[in-house]
């Protein structure tokens, strides 16, 4: 899975957020990447249910649509998450 986290209002990358991949079955496993310097992150997902979770100094926490994202095993997923700001 790889995404672009972006500004809701100006629609400019958000660098260096933190993406947390949380298992949706089991909430206390879960891993935290950063974004790059473009807002851009990578990482290889389980196959599993999972809820996408970014954060940034000065935006909202924002949740990937709310439901658990599911990539069955070799599947790619772009996916963009728009940060609103506080």
């Amino acid at each position: 899975m790889e995404g672009d986290l972006r500004d809701a209002l100006t629609q400019q990358p958000i660098p260096n957020a933190k993406v947390t991949i949380r298992d949706a079955q089991s909430p206390n496993a879960f891993v935290e990447v950063l974004a790059d310097k473009a807002g851009h992150f990578r990482f290889t997902v389980p196959n599993k249910p999972v809820h996408v979770i970014a954060t940034a100094g000065g935006h909202e926490a924002t949740r990937y649509e709310g439901e658990p994202l599911i990539l069955s095993g070799g599947q790619h997923r772009s996916v963009k998450i728009k940060l609103r700001p506080q």
